[in-house]
């Protein structure tokens, strides 16, 4: 079995983290629909940005570059 090189993991993290996001804003969605308490904006926001820069810093460490 080959081992994953960082392109691979970097590929894996970043759709996780779209998955994860998408279901998000879908609860939002839902609860929005439904008159019930909702997701807030910082938290969508913080999951679309943050999780990004945490990725690039965790490949950068996997490269051996930070």
């Amino acid at each position: 079995m080959r081992s994953l090189n960082w392109l691979h993991i970097a590929l894996i993290h970043l759709a996780i983290i779209n998955m994860v996001t998408f279901l998000l804003y879908g609860i939002d969605k839902w609860k929005a629909k439904r008159d019930k308490w909702r997701v807030s904006e910082e938290a969508l926001i913080w999951m679309a940005d943050n999780l990004i820069l945490l990725t690039y810093v965790g490949l950068t460490k996997i490269q051996g570059l930070y």
